[in-house]
């Protein structure tokens, strides 16, 4: 099983990655920041990405992002 996951501040890396995930049949989830615009999490969504909202842009978030990582895999 691939799983593609993938931190993101802004949403672009997140939604190549997505989009790759989706043409290659294989789960995504992304994490992003609740700075993230409505728009692009809805469009990170569409690429059928579960999408993870957490908190800032600080470490704490990056380190949810790790435990992400470690239970998928």
């Amino acid at each position: 099983i691939l799983v593609v996951v993938c931190w993101t501040i802004g949403g672009n890396a997140g939604l190549a990655a997505a989009y790759s995930a989706r043409k290659l049949g294989v789960s995504c989830t992304v994490v992003v920041p609740g700075t993230t615009p409505a728009f692009m999490v809805e469009r990170l969504r569409e690429e059928r990405a579960v999408v993870e909202i957490c908190g800032d842009v600080g470490a704490s978030d990056y380190l949810h992002y790790l435990t992400i990582i470690i239970i998928i895999h």
